[in-house]
Protein backbone atom coordinates (compact mmCIF):
# COMPACT_ATOMS: atom_id res chain seq x y z
CA UNK A 1 0.00 0.00 0.00
CA UNK A 2 1.14 3.28 -1.19
CA UNK A 3 2.21 6.01 2.10
CA UNK A 4 2.36 9.48 1.10
CA UNK A 5 3.81 11.76 4.02
CA UNK A 6 3.55 15.04 4.22
CA UNK A 7 7.13 15.62 2.85
CA UNK A 8 6.51 13.32 -0.13
CA UNK A 9 3.17 15.47 -0.88
CA UNK A 10 5.30 18.57 -1.09
CA UNK A 11 7.80 17.34 -3.45
CA UNK A 12 4.85 15.27 -5.76
CA UNK A 13 3.16 18.90 -5.68
CA UNK A 14 6.44 20.41 -7.23
CA UNK A 15 5.82 17.94 -10.75
CA UNK A 16 4.07 19.31 -13.80
CA UNK A 17 1.41 16.67 -14.73
CA UNK A 18 1.62 17.94 -18.06
CA UNK A 19 4.98 16.96 -18.76
CA UNK A 20 5.42 13.20 -17.01
CA UNK A 21 7.60 11.00 -18.34
CA UNK A 22 5.36 8.41 -20.20
CA UNK A 23 8.08 5.31 -20.29
CA UNK A 24 10.51 5.35 -17.39
CA UNK A 25 13.13 2.51 -17.08
CA UNK A 26 15.14 1.38 -14.36
CA UNK A 27 18.68 -0.67 -14.17
CA UNK A 28 18.16 -1.52 -10.47
CA UNK A 29 21.56 -1.23 -9.36
CA UNK A 30 23.16 -2.69 -5.68
CA UNK A 31 21.00 -5.10 -4.20
CA UNK A 32 24.19 -7.35 -3.46
CA UNK A 33 26.74 -4.37 -2.78
CA UNK A 34 23.88 -2.72 0.00
CA UNK A 35 23.62 -6.33 1.59
CA UNK A 36 27.63 -7.40 1.81
CA UNK A 37 27.80 -3.84 3.42
CA UNK A 38 25.51 -4.23 5.68
CA UNK A 39 27.25 -8.23 6.77
CA UNK A 40 23.98 -9.56 5.26
CA UNK A 41 23.37 -12.62 2.85
CA UNK A 42 22.52 -11.34 -0.90
CA UNK A 43 19.14 -12.05 -0.88
CA UNK A 44 18.26 -9.81 2.03
CA UNK A 45 19.10 -7.17 -0.60
CA UNK A 46 17.43 -8.78 -3.64
CA UNK A 47 14.46 -8.65 -1.19
CA UNK A 48 14.89 -5.17 0.11
CA UNK A 49 14.97 -4.42 -3.64
CA UNK A 50 11.71 -5.48 -4.47
CA UNK A 51 10.66 -3.43 -2.11
CA UNK A 52 11.62 -0.58 -3.71
CA UNK A 53 10.26 -2.04 -7.25
CA UNK A 54 7.00 -2.76 -5.72
CA UNK A 55 6.41 1.32 -4.30
CA UNK A 56 7.99 2.44 -7.85
CA UNK A 57 5.71 0.99 -9.17
CA UNK A 58 2.44 2.28 -6.72
CA UNK A 59 4.33 5.68 -6.82
CA UNK A 60 4.12 5.57 -11.05
CA UNK A 61 0.24 4.47 -11.28
CA UNK A 62 -0.53 7.38 -8.69
CA UNK A 63 0.75 10.11 -10.66
CA UNK A 64 -0.16 8.91 -13.60
CA UNK A 65 2.79 7.56 -15.32
CA UNK A 66 1.86 4.86 -18.12
CA UNK A 67 4.81 2.65 -18.42
CA UNK A 68 7.61 1.30 -16.91
CA UNK A 69 10.51 -1.22 -17.65
CA UNK A 70 13.01 -2.65 -15.53
CA UNK A 71 16.02 -4.50 -15.87
CA UNK A 72 15.53 -7.55 -13.37
CA UNK A 73 17.95 -10.18 -15.00
CA UNK A 74 20.34 -10.04 -17.65
CA UNK A 75 21.80 -12.54 -20.05
CA UNK A 76 24.98 -11.62 -17.65
CA UNK A 77 23.53 -12.36 -14.68
CA UNK A 78 23.56 -16.18 -15.24
CA UNK A 79 27.40 -15.84 -14.48
CA UNK A 80 26.92 -15.19 -10.87
CA UNK A 81 26.90 -18.24 -7.80
CA UNK A 82 24.25 -20.94 -8.60
CA UNK A 83 22.67 -20.70 -5.67
CA UNK A 84 21.84 -16.82 -5.53
CA UNK A 85 20.54 -17.50 -8.96
CA UNK A 86 18.37 -20.22 -7.47
CA UNK A 87 17.02 -17.48 -5.17
CA UNK A 88 16.27 -14.70 -7.33
CA UNK A 89 14.08 -17.29 -9.82
CA UNK A 90 12.54 -18.49 -6.30
CA UNK A 91 11.63 -15.44 -5.07
CA UNK A 92 10.12 -14.36 -8.48
CA UNK A 93 7.76 -17.33 -8.45
CA UNK A 94 6.68 -16.55 -4.92
CA UNK A 95 6.37 -13.08 -5.47
CA UNK A 96 3.62 -13.48 -8.22
CA UNK A 97 1.69 -15.81 -6.31
CA UNK A 98 1.55 -13.63 -3.89
CA UNK A 99 1.14 -10.11 -5.62
CA UNK A 100 -0.99 -11.73 -8.53
CA UNK A 101 -3.91 -10.76 -7.24
CA UNK A 102 -3.22 -7.48 -6.03
CA UNK A 103 -1.36 -6.33 -9.24
CA UNK A 104 -5.20 -7.40 -11.12
CA UNK A 105 -6.97 -5.32 -8.49
CA UNK A 106 -4.94 -1.87 -9.35
CA UNK A 107 -4.92 -2.45 -12.77
CA UNK A 108 -1.38 -3.24 -13.12
CA UNK A 109 -0.38 -5.60 -16.45
CA UNK A 110 3.39 -6.21 -15.60
CA UNK A 111 4.70 -8.24 -19.20
CA UNK A 112 8.17 -10.50 -18.62
CA UNK A 113 10.61 -9.73 -21.62
CA UNK A 114 13.37 -11.65 -22.87
CA UNK A 115 14.80 -14.74 -23.90
CA UNK A 116 12.88 -17.56 -22.37
CA UNK A 117 15.57 -20.11 -22.89
CA UNK A 118 17.19 -21.43 -19.64
CA UNK A 119 14.25 -20.67 -17.56
CA UNK A 120 12.19 -23.75 -16.24
CA UNK A 121 8.90 -24.44 -17.48
CA UNK A 122 7.61 -23.68 -14.20
CA UNK A 123 8.45 -20.18 -13.76
CA UNK A 124 7.78 -19.43 -17.77
CA UNK A 125 4.22 -20.69 -16.76
CA UNK A 126 3.96 -18.33 -14.20
CA UNK A 127 4.92 -15.68 -16.27
CA UNK A 128 2.15 -16.49 -18.57
CA UNK A 129 -0.37 -16.71 -16.09
CA UNK A 130 0.63 -13.42 -14.56
CA UNK A 131 0.51 -11.70 -18.15
CA UNK A 132 -3.21 -13.44 -19.01
CA UNK A 133 -4.59 -12.06 -15.84
CA UNK A 134 -3.76 -8.40 -15.19
CA UNK A 135 -3.33 -7.27 -19.45
CA UNK A 136 -7.09 -6.61 -19.89
CA UNK A 137 -8.02 -2.92 -18.47
CA UNK A 138 -4.80 -1.64 -16.96
CA UNK A 139 -3.71 1.67 -16.25
CA UNK A 140 0.11 1.40 -16.20
CA UNK A 141 1.76 -1.50 -17.68
CA UNK A 142 5.19 -2.92 -16.02
CA UNK A 143 8.23 -4.43 -18.39
CA UNK A 144 10.11 -7.29 -16.14
CA UNK A 145 13.16 -7.76 -18.31
CA UNK A 146 14.14 -11.70 -17.22
CA UNK A 147 17.06 -12.81 -19.36
CA UNK A 148 17.37 -9.88 -21.64
CA UNK A 149 19.49 -7.61 -22.82
CA UNK A 150 19.78 -4.96 -25.28
CA UNK A 151 22.23 -6.93 -27.89
CA UNK A 152 20.05 -9.70 -27.64
CA UNK A 153 16.92 -7.19 -28.38
CA UNK A 154 18.27 -6.38 -31.52
CA UNK A 155 19.10 -9.70 -32.72
CA UNK A 156 15.99 -11.39 -32.06
CA UNK A 157 14.42 -7.86 -34.21
CA UNK A 158 16.97 -8.73 -36.77
CA UNK A 159 15.83 -12.59 -36.98
CA UNK A 160 12.48 -11.59 -37.37
CA UNK A 161 12.89 -9.32 -40.27
CA UNK A 162 14.68 -11.62 -42.43
CA UNK A 163 11.89 -14.72 -41.76
CA UNK A 164 9.68 -11.82 -42.62
CA UNK A 165 11.69 -11.97 -45.41
CA UNK A 166 11.00 -7.87 -46.10
CA UNK A 167 12.96 -6.03 -48.57
CA UNK A 168 16.42 -4.50 -47.55
CA UNK A 169 14.45 -1.15 -49.27
CA UNK A 170 11.67 -1.33 -46.57
CA UNK A 171 14.46 -1.20 -43.42
CA UNK A 172 14.41 1.79 -42.03
CA UNK A 173 14.51 2.84 -38.10
CA UNK A 174 10.54 2.71 -37.74
CA UNK A 175 10.92 -0.74 -38.73
CA UNK A 176 13.46 -1.80 -36.19
CA UNK A 177 11.74 -0.36 -33.78
CA UNK A 178 8.41 -2.11 -34.35
CA UNK A 179 10.35 -5.13 -34.25
CA UNK A 180 11.84 -4.58 -30.86
CA UNK A 181 10.48 -6.27 -26.95
CA UNK A 182 10.00 -2.50 -25.48
CA UNK A 183 9.27 1.05 -26.72
CA UNK A 184 12.11 3.59 -26.33
CA UNK A 185 11.87 5.43 -22.77
CA UNK A 186 11.77 8.90 -22.22
CA UNK A 187 13.68 8.45 -18.75
CA UNK A 188 16.20 6.16 -18.07
CA UNK A 189 16.90 5.76 -14.25
CA UNK A 190 20.34 3.74 -12.81
CA UNK A 191 20.87 3.45 -9.40
CA UNK A 192 24.33 2.29 -7.76
CA UNK A 193 26.62 4.86 -8.43
CA UNK A 194 27.50 3.27 -11.59
CA UNK A 195 27.77 5.19 -15.14
CA UNK A 196 27.28 2.68 -17.84
CA UNK A 197 24.48 1.05 -19.50
CA UNK A 198 24.93 -2.10 -19.35
CA UNK A 199 23.55 -3.87 -22.08
CA UNK A 200 20.28 -2.56 -21.47
CA UNK A 201 17.87 -1.05 -24.13
CA UNK A 202 20.63 -0.12 -26.66
CA UNK A 203 18.64 0.78 -29.71
CA UNK A 204 15.80 2.51 -27.86
CA UNK A 205 17.96 4.99 -25.67
CA UNK A 206 19.44 6.90 -28.36
CA UNK A 207 17.47 10.14 -27.11
CA UNK A 208 16.52 9.12 -23.84
CA UNK A 209 17.54 11.43 -20.54
CA UNK A 210 19.68 9.45 -18.45
CA UNK A 211 19.70 9.82 -14.58
CA UNK A 212 22.15 8.21 -12.58
CA UNK A 213 21.94 7.85 -8.81
CA UNK A 214 24.85 7.36 -6.32
CA UNK A 215 22.27 5.78 -3.94
CA UNK A 216 22.40 1.67 -4.03
CA UNK A 217 18.41 0.12 -4.82
CA UNK A 218 17.27 -0.86 -1.91
CA UNK A 219 18.08 2.38 -0.34
CA UNK A 220 16.42 4.34 -3.22
CA UNK A 221 13.80 6.26 -1.59
CA UNK A 222 10.41 7.18 -3.25
CA UNK A 223 11.70 11.34 -2.86
CA UNK A 224 14.81 10.03 -5.10
CA UNK A 225 12.24 8.89 -7.58
CA UNK A 226 10.35 12.33 -7.71
CA UNK A 227 13.90 14.51 -7.55
CA UNK A 228 14.60 12.36 -10.80
CA UNK A 229 11.27 12.92 -12.28
CA UNK A 230 12.25 16.44 -11.47
CA UNK A 231 15.68 16.68 -13.50
CA UNK A 232 14.21 15.66 -16.19
CA UNK A 233 11.45 18.12 -16.13
CA UNK A 234 14.42 21.10 -16.75
CA UNK A 235 15.91 19.29 -19.49
CA UNK A 236 15.12 20.29 -23.00
CA UNK A 237 14.59 17.28 -25.21
CA UNK A 238 15.56 18.14 -28.77
CA UNK A 239 15.45 14.32 -29.78
CA UNK A 240 17.88 15.61 -32.17
CA UNK A 241 17.00 18.49 -33.71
Amino acid sequence: MLIIDSELEDLIKLIDKTKLPNHIAFIMDGNRRWAKAKNLPSYVGHQKGFNVFKNIIDLSRYLGIKELSFFAFSKENWARNKNEIEFIFNLMEYLIKRELSRLKEDKVFVKFIGDRFNIKSEILNLFDLMEAETSKDYIIKVNVMINYSGRYDIEQAIKKIIEDKIEAKYINSELIKSYLLVEEPDLLIRTGNEYRISNFLLYQISYTELYFSPKLWPDFTLSDYIYAILEYQKRERRLGK
